[in-house]
């Protein structure tokens, strides 16, 4: 058997481009094989499930989530003047029972509350607003001949 080495440099050249070719090839493969692998479930959008409410607890705000879906803000409202449930011993509302929401308008954002709004404490009104997720926009109150505000949520 007789071999023949060809040293010319185009074939050299063509050998470099072939093991080029090659690793190249075998790095792209070994990347797309990495990351993350699917797992069949769909990855979770938009908001965590369930009811966001903000209670008092040792004096501040403090988001407690409860199970269901977000309701209507009306509900939103009579939730919070209901106030804690057994299981969330240590809360509080500073919103007063019996609180209903009758009626929202625009603009700016005014909600009509069934109370003398001049009377709630700033608790209770970060307590609605924050709940109602009024962040970014100032809302007014108003309520039994009172309003107050442009108001905000402002708790982180």
């Amino acid at each position: 058997m007789v071999l023949i080495e060809d040293n010319s440099a185009g074939s050299g050249l063509a050998n470099a481009r072939l093991h080029g070719g090659t690793l190249v090839l075998v790095c792209v493969l070994l990347l797309a094989g990495c990351g993350v692998r699917p797992s069949g479930t769909p990855a979770p959008r938009g908001q965590a499930e369930g009811i966001v409410l903000y209670l008092v607890h040792n004096g501040k705000l403090t988001p407690v989530v409860r199970t269901g879906t977000r309701p209507p803000i009306g509900d939103l409202v009579t939730l919070l003047a209901a106030g804690p449930l057994p299981e969330e011993e240590g809360y509080t509302t500073e919103v007063p029972q019996g609180t209903k929401l009758l009626s929202t308008g625009q603009p700016p954002p005014e909600l009509t509350l069934s109370v003398d709004v001049a009377a709630l404490s700033d608790n209770a009104v970060d307590q609605i607003l924050c709940t109602a997720g009024y962040r970014s926009r100032g809302v007014i109150l108003i309520g039994q001949g009172q309003s107050r505000g442009p108001h905000r949520c402002t708790v982180e």
